[in-house]
């Protein structure tokens, strides 16, 4: 049954719940921004500490340096991507590194060996090169699309590209084999230092879970304190609209670790569950215009204070009774408390998930075939102008048609923003170094040195808010490739420059094709989300227990938020393509819908 003709709100009581909640929303402003980029957030992401990013910066910012000090001391070729791979590759907790860089040592082996073969098949030939470098790419864009490699199938293809495009400039082949054994080298390293560095640095799965969970206590709290923080509700929004899916990666995390007795990994999964409805349940009473006492309202926001303190030092609470109150929220809010601090054995319900290398349309839908042609072309056009401009420092623009290849539309133009905005700060960064400060180093500490600060900026970016991570991501590129372009301090403008000279055209390249040829309008995606709404909801409506409508219920918020999410990029299309104002009205107030159905669940759950 259609969204919007479903009879949401079923008693008077919900009724003028959701009334109030609406008026004192719109009173302090629309939590959402249909924007990819929303200034008045902007401060708010650059800055917010959220759990676990200064810890992650400050490891991603240490693996970092560790791989400028080996390829500086050892001058290894290309030392510049290995700070660069290490920045893209870093994560919060030492599993998910460990993981990471086996794969990079074992998947670019079966890079370096494709490289060899194209070598040995097109060696002194360059139309061939060119040829056989276009089918590489068509198949890495192909695999990054319709499989389960994704970005790593991108980052494949753009180093094949990136070798096979330079290769007639080395003049033997005796050179050629050299230089895939400095490639396989440096991602060997790569995947070494992460290994180490994070054993060392990084915090266990089970601590970045306590973290997470004592946040979303602490923001519940905060906001039955002042339910007027517009910056508390908003925060509480967010972790909603997370969903629970992070935090069960965590649980599924600890239990690799093969060091947790299987109780403590249920009570972790319990508490992760019931922190989704401790959110929903904190927002609900702080919206009520039967709202809670003060006192109650104070008293449950202490209880969770005191959890999120014992969640913030590696243990799990123990809970027993829960304060009174006659507010049905506050009601759900203990219960959900309780179970949070419970055990239980009870399997979470099982999606039925694709099983398989490729996704059950990869051979059968054509927009896999479309979107590899489209970045294939990309790939042919920024080869062609910065080989035909005979112009090697622009070779950024085949970088960037690699990375800002995306399925629609307004996903290839947010992306292509942030690598602007980013390259062109980290491009500046590089020149002010290059000006005022090598110059003047005598020594390789003086260059960490320099690194340590311009590192962390660009990773405490990175770190943050999916939104504007990628920037930082682009800050840590243009850096390293402006001033490790050479084992000597880098006394010429010309690299900077030419980074941003190329990723300019790149962009341009990128905007041309993916707007113009066969264009995907992220409104194309809607209707299949909207329906994944629809029956997540319908899920959650069905559930006979209060897990499985916590669970169902999740997986709802979550997809809400993707929906919104492609919303915002439909917002930064041509003009041509963007949704008229009264769908995105309709779409809006369905998903709305949505995520009040979701609180009534869990409201009235037994």
């Amino acid at each position: 049954m259609s969204l919007l003709r479903r009879p949401f709100f079923q008693t008077e009581r919900y009724r003028s719940e959701t009334q109030a909640r609406a008026r004192m929303r719109e009173a302090q402003t629309t939590w959402r921004q249909y924007t990819h980029l929303p200034l008045r957030s902007l401060w708010h992401m650059l800055w917010e500490a959220t759990p676990g990013r200064m810890n992650q910066t400050l490891g991603a910012t240490a693996a970092c340096l560790i791989s400028v000090l080996v390829g500086e001391t050892w001058q290894i070729p290309m030392t510049q991507l290995l700070p660069v791979m290490l920045l893209a590759l870093w994560k919060e907790d030492w599993v998910t590194n460990c993981l990471l860089g086996l794969i990079m040592i074992l998947y670019f082996t079966v890079v370096m060996a494709v490289i060899y073969l194209g070598v040995f098949w097109s060696i002194n030939n360059y139309f061939l090169i060119l040829f056989i470098n276009l089918v590489f790419s068509y198949v890495f864009f192909f695999l990054e699309n319709s499989s389960k490699l994704g970005v790593l199938a991108m980052l494949g293809g753009l180093f094949v590209t990136f070798f096979l495009s330079d290769l007639d400039t080395l003049p033997t082949s005796n050179l050629a084999t050299r230089a895939i054994l400095y490639c396989w080298l440096v991602f060997a390293l790569i995947g070494v230092i992460q290994i180490g560095v994070s054993l060392v640095v990084s915090p266990s799965p089970e601590q970045v879970l306590g973290r997470r969970l004592a946040w979303r206590l602490e923001l519940a709290a905060r906001l039955l304190e002042a339910p007027e923080d517009f910056r508390a509700r908003q925060n509480v929004l967010e972790q909603i609209q997370q969903g629970i899916t992070p935090l069960l990666a965590n649980v599924f995390l600890s239990a690799k670790e093969k060091v947790f007795p299987a109780p403590l990994l249920d009570r972790l999964r319990q508490a992760a569950l019931h922190s989704f409805t401790v959110l929903v349940m904190a927002d609900l009473a702080s919206c009520s215009p039967e709202a809670a006492l003060p006192a109650e309202r104070r008293a449950y926001a202490a209880l969770l204070r005191e959890m999120a303190v014992t969640c913030k030092n590696n243990a799990l609470p123990e809970l027993s009774s829960v304060p009174t109150t006659s507010n049905p929220a506050l009601q759900r809010l203990g219960a959900a408390l309780l179970a949070f601090c419970s055990f239980s054995k009870a399997p979470l319900p099982v999606l039925s998930t694709p099983k398989g290398f490729f996704v059950p349309d990869a051979f059968s839908n054509p927009a896999h075939t479309i979107f590899s042609f489209k970045g294939t072309l990309t790939i042919f056009l920024g080869i062609l102008c910065y080989r035909g401009l005979d112009w090697s420092g622009i070779h950024t623009c085949v970088i960037t048609s690699f990375v800002g290849a995306l399925p629609t539309m307004g996903e290839v133009i947010a992306k292509l923003n942030l690598r602007l905005i980013g390259a062109t700060i980290g491009s500046l960064m590089g020149m002010g170094a290059i000006i005022w400060l090598l110059p003047h180093f005598i020594s390789i500490a003086q260059l960490l040195l320099m690194f340590l600060g311009m590192t962390i900026i660009a990773s405490w970016v990175q770190c943050g808010d999916p939104r504007i991570s990628y920037a930082g991501m682009q800050i840590g590129i243009a850096i390293f490739l402006s001033t490790l372009a050479t084992f000597t301090p880098a006394t010429n403008l010309d690299v900077p420059r030419d980074r941003i000279i190329g990723t300019f055209l790149g962009l341009l390249i990128s905007y041309v094709v993916f707007t113009c040829i066969y264009p995907t309008s992220a409104a194309s995606k809607l209707p299949g989300l909207l329906r994944k709404v629809d029956d997540l909801l319908r899920l959650t409506e069905k559930s006979q227990t209060v897990m499985e409508k916590t669970f169902y219920g999740a997986l709802t918020e979550e997809a809400i938020a993707r929906t919104h999410r492609m919303l915002e990029y439909n917002l930064v299309e041509p003009l041509s393509y963007r949704l008229p104002a009264q769908r995105i009205s309709q779409c809006k107030h369905r998903l709305e819908q949505a995520s009040r159905a979701v609180e009534l669940a869990l409201l009235h759950a037994a």
